[in-house]
């Protein structure tokens, strides 16, 4: 005997040894996990010399003559240390041997030790109580309970399943055949450690006996988990064996009777054969319990009397004793014998056997994780090596069909079992289709993008001090403007210094120049305005002046009307100068119209007619002049600039280095002396054809080809939502519509177009023309309704073409903006600060990007703008009033519900329409392919709802159709749920299992706030109605007294001036005082004093 030195893995010191290391010519030594050190020290109790002897084993390493077999075999063994830490494949299929686990551990079935099969005298292999009683003799031949649950829990198919024909009724192998081929094919399957035999695993009728009660219910447990022995995806490894022996003699003739009726006895049995009285022999009825046997002088007598259906009047069935139908049909003459349709278990075994592996082939990356075990199935024969069998998986969709058809042609012997494992089958099948889904929430892990290069090492030094010429104007942010969302308030100018920036008209600051540090915004761009930047710094000085002379007349009038006359003719000596100011005259002209009312004497009124209070006059007046000071003056001027349209036009200093577009499409660096010659030709500067120079073009045009590569891995695919599989983003079917907004958009209707559509946005930009609206667009469509995969099939389109798409999802940026306000704040724009955060400030990443949001060639693709939670204010306010002018190519997408329409009165307007029938199935049918399309498409037209709200059949919704696909493919082979009802309940146990959740508590919470969703016919479910389902079922009498609570003071009301739209508030003074309502306008001006 060799004793193999089993060792765990993390350990140094050598375990005892296993007590199955008695094994007749197997010299490998093999190590194994940390997991099996329970199992291998329950079974070192006795020394190995003794249980050689038990075994009647040699000592002296020589094989022994019963075991001699094939010395090599092309079949791997286990590599413990691969499959036992190889990740969650194998601990989620680990997961549904739950059942057979514990059935071991019940003792239900017990597993017969490998070495004991190698290493017993017996020719023959002994039912299982036979077994038993010699355990308890003291021989080792089954694995404890305990062991065997240990040894399933693996995961690395170290059972071997035996499935076999059984030869005669009371004895699968009487001659000892294929105890004989099992032990030869062991000695090459070395990574088998126990056998399933059904013969000797499972109780069994004792010769002339019944099993006892208990024997019979543990049988009854046992059968219901067969499938589950075979099926096992990691614990158990099928050793096939379909070979039928020739005859032996001593079954010539015997036929065997089946459920004899009461009262047969042989004088019936006689009467039966009278015409065969001749070759009749003999019976006993009393052969076994279940079975009596009838001989005959010939085989050929018994055969004919089986033909004849002779004995159809005394029993439920009759066969020959020898039995030797095929293990799953043959055709005739095939071997030598009639043909057949097979034997109805064998069918049943085979067919549970792959039906879990089947399923999973449609998800490679499990399969290869898989693949790294040895074979599932593999058969074994008289005088070969052992040799695996390759599992079809063409067939997945009519598998379920045609292991059932083969089952019921089968042949069974047992009494109902035709009825019963069909049934026992589809059991099976539909528990799998179920349990399955707790192995998909691999698919998102482990279908893992592409692989990615690693980012090319390219030198990207620190970037060159921006430098401006003398005089250019800059807006500059105010105090805070940016966090609350906005852009450029107060008004500079560059020094002589190049480097300094200096606050104009009545802001007297000083300030670094830097790129971050002023306003980008860009449109309107009209370059026919070319001397709007000078007109501007014309008028400056007088309109400075005119803030000078207004300041002094906004001092506190006394209450006389002698003092209320002489300040309003002062002011309109200051109104009439200023009405020849070009930039204010229109508010100088209304400023005037204004004081001029105020002014009016009681006889100047018409009859009937009374001059306001003095009081309000003198309000009125300050009011008017309020439109000329100084801070209205700066709004104008910078409104001024803004709209004069050259706002984004940069004059450089000599020497700054650019990056800039030449005539033929190229970018090159440059620098400021020299942007006016280039290649020999001028050069007309614009946005969206230069910048200052960020990083090198070379380490551009590196750093962009592997950010091409990374989007195209990311966004090739997108995760199935139920089943958690990569599908093909461009395959995925989302229609668009034209909300609004011009003849550009006219022509988009799917993500192919509207990617043509951006890039031809910024195209008409490249050319420099006049532009009065940004280049970008708001999509808006309901939830789950496409509007991401819309934005991952707008990102793979646009790979190959100019621009390079950012995509961001808003609520991420969100949460950067609570944590890193500093960063947000001095940035250019938020998704510059945001790439900053997630990249690193010095990372050739986020400077490659950086530099293609300067040159204006980035593609902002913001995915839901409804999602930045407490800041949606901010966010909505930045997109539409900094990212939007500063003339990116931007698209963003939220839900219609809430957005503010004023903001977005300048972008193009899209929104995702319902998939019309011809969609849906063309999207169904690229799904699961035209043949099994059918059955799925007959389901959709005739059993899905309509959505009351829509009028569309559910599946018009791009989550709801990719909901049915997933089920009919998870379900492949079996009808697909017959009610609504049924189809959400498989959708939600799978996607709860994707999600982990075997937590019966949020089971439980979720069923309450569906219910109560469902009552109240609310579609939107808030965190309101979580934290009241959570109350509901944990502290009901705390909800109760929150509600009445409730009932008695619906608001909290709070006494404040600050109001925002959505506010619900009681006017308290008034001719409305007591009134409440939302607020659906800000004009606070209104709400002031009162």
């Amino acid at each position: 005997v060799t004793e193999r030195n089993l060792r765990a893995t993390t350990a140094s010191t050598p375990l005892p040894p296993h007590r199955d290391t008695a094994v007749v010519g197997c010299c490998s030594t093999r190590t194994v996990s940390r997991s099996r050190q329970k199992m291998v020290n329950s079974s070192c109790e006795e020394p190995a010399t003794k249980r050689a002897r038990t075994y009647g084993a040699r000592t002296d390493g020589a094989a022994d003559s019963t075991c001699s077999g094939p010395a090599s075999s092309e079949i791997p063994t286990a590599d413990r240390q691969l499959s036992l830490s190889s990740g969650s494949t194998v601990d989620k299929c680990r997961q549904l041997d739950e059942g057979l686990a514990a059935t071991f551990r019940r003792g239900d079935i017990r597993l017969l030790r490998r070495a004991w099969v190698l290493g017993a005298p017996d020719q023959r292999l002994p039912y299982r109580q036979v077994l038993e009683e010699r355990e308890r003799r003291g021989e080792l031949p089954l694995l404890s309970p305990e062991e065997a649950a240990a040894l399933l829990e693996c995961g690395d198919r170290s059972i071997g399943a035996l499935t076999h024909p059984w030869y005669s009724p009371g004895d699968p192998d009487p001659v000892g055949v294929k105890l004989k081929i099992l032990r030869e094919a062991l000695l090459v399957l070395t990574h088998i450690e126990a056998i399933f035999v059904d013969y000797a695993s499972l109780f069994q009728h004792p010769p002339k006996g019944t099993r006892t009660e208990a024997e019979n219910e543990a049988f009854k447990r046992a059968l219901g988990v067969m499938g589950d022995v075979y099926a096992s995806a990691v614990g158990t490894t099928v050793l096939q064996i379909k070979e039928i022996p020739p005859r032996p003699q001593e079954f010539d003739g015997e036929l065997c009777l089946f459920g004899l009726k009461a009262g047969v006895d042989e004088a019936a049995v006689c009467q039966a054969l009278s015409d065969l009285s001749t070759e009749f022999e003999s019976c006993d009825l009393a052969f076994e319990s279940t079975y009596g046997v009838v001989r005959f002088t010939t085989h050929a007598a018994a055969l004919r009397a089986k033909a004849a259906n002779t004995f159809s009047e005394l029993c439920g069935g009759v066969d020959t004793r020898y039995n030797e139908r095929s293990y799953d049909g043959r055709g005739d003459g095939e071997g030598g014998r009639d043909g057949d349709e097979g034997r109805g278990w064998c069918c049943f075994e085979g067919g549970v056997s792959g039906e879990l592996l089947v399923r999973l082939s449609v998800y490679p990356r499990m399969k290869a994780e898989l693949d790294k075990l040895p074979p599932k199935l593999i058969s074994l024969a008289s005088g070969r090596a052992p040799e695996p069998v390759e599992l079809s998986h063409s067939d997945v969709w009519q598998r379920v069909q045609q292991v059932v058809e083969s089952i019921e042609k089968a042949t069974f012997t047992g009494k109902g079992d035709k009825e019963v494992v069909p049934v026992l089958y589809k059991g099976y099948v539909e528990r799998v289709a179920t349990v399955l889904a707790s192995t998909l929430a691999l698919q998102t892990t482990l279908e893992t993008a592409a692989e990615v290069p690693v980012m090319p090492s390219v030198d990207v030094p620190p970037a060159f001090a921006l430098r401006l010429a003398d005089g250019q104007l800059l807006l500059l942010p105010g105090a805070d403007a940016r966090l609350a969302g906005g852009d450029g308030a107060w008004l500079a100018e560059v020094d002589a210094s190049h480097k300094i920036v200096r606050g104009r008209l009545f802001d007297n600051f000083v300030a670094e120049l830097t790129f971050d540090g002023h306003s980008h915004a860009v449109i309107p761009w009209c370059p026919a305005e070319a001397g709007a930047e000078a007109s501007l710094r014309r008028d400056l000085p007088a309109l400075r002046a005119l803030g000078e002379r207004v300041q002094p007349l906004l001092k506190e009038v006394r209450q006389s009307e002698g003092e209320l006359q002489k300040r309003g003719e002062a002011s309109l000596i200051v109104v009439a100068d200023a009405v020849e100011l070009p930039m204010v005259a229109t508010v100088a002209r209304k400023a005037g119209d204004a004081i001029r009312q105020v002014l009016k004497k009681d006889a100047e009124y018409p009859p009937g007619e009374v001059a306001p209070p003095l009081g309000k006059r003198i309000q009125s007046l300050h009011a008017s002049l309020e439109l000329l000071s100084p801070e209205a003056l700066k709004s104008l001027a910078v409104a001024a600039w803004r709209e004069g349209g050259m706002v984004g036009a940069r004059r450089f200093a000599s020497g700054q280095r650019l990056v800039v577009r030449a005539a033929d499409g190229a970018w090159r660096e440059s620098a400021a002396e020299e942007a006016c010659a280039l290649d020999g030709g001028p050069a007309s500067l614009h946005p969206w054809n230069h910048a200052p120079l960020e990083v090198s073009v070379n380490a551009f045009e590196a750093l962009r080809a592997w950010h091409t590569i990374a989007l195209r891995a990311q966004h090739s695919h997108i995760a199935d939502a139920l089943s958690g599989r990569r599908l093909d983003v461009l395959q995925q079917c989302v229609a668009i519509e034209v909300a609004g907004g011009g003849a550009e958009l006219a022509s988009v209707v799917d993500a192919r177009s509207l990617a043509a559509c951006l890039r031809t946005l910024h195209q008409e930009r490249l050319a420099g023309g006049e532009a009065t609206r940004p280049p970008a667009t708001l999509l808006t469509a309901g939830p789950a309704s496409g509007k991401t995969t819309l934005l991952s099939q707008v990102v793979v389109l646009s790979l190959d073409g100019e621009l390079v798409p950012i995509l961001i999802k808003m609520q991420i940026l969100q949460q950067r903006l609570i944590s890193s306000p500093d960063a947000f704040a001095t940035a250019w724009n938020w998704v510059d600060a945001y790439l900053r955060i997630e990249h690193g400030e010095t990372s050739p990443l986020y400077r490659m990007l950086r530099q293609a949001m300067m040159v204006r060639r980035a593609l902002l693709l913001l995915d839901g703008l409804d999602e930045g939670g407490t800041n949606r204010e901010q966010i909505e306010r930045h997109v539409a009033e900094v990212l939007a002018p500063q003339g990116h190519v931007l698209l963003a997408t939220s839900r219609p519900a809430g957005i503010g329409e004023a903001r977005f009165t300048s972008f193009h307007r899209l929104s995702l329409s319902p998939l019309m029938p011809e969609q849906q199935e063309h999207a169904l049918v690229q799904r699961v392919g035209k043949a099994q399309a059918a059955p799925l498409l007959e389901y959709v037209r005739d059993r899905v709802p309509i959505d009351a709200e829509t009028g569309h059949c559910i599946t018009a919704n791009p989550l709801m159709l990719s909901m049915v696909a997933s089920v009919f493919e998870l379900r492949s082979g079996l009808p697909m749920p017959t009610t609504v009802a049924e189809l959400y309940e498989v959708a939600s146990d799978v996607m709860l299992s994707r999600g982990g959740a075997a937590s019966g508590a949020l089971r439980r919470l979720l069923q309450a706030v569906f219910f109560e969703a469902q009552v109240s016919q609310r579609r939107v479910i808030e965190d309101r109605q979580l934290d009241e389902a959570a109350l509901g079922l944990d502290r009901p009498e705390a909800l109760e007294a929150i509600r009445k609570r409730a009932a008695a003071s619906p608001f909290d009301m709070r006494s404040s001036n600050s109001v925002e739209n959505g506010h619900f508030g009681e006017i308290v003074e008034g001719e409305h005082s007591g009134k409440r309502g939302v607020i659906v306008r800000d004009e606070s001006d209104l709400l002031k004093g009162r």
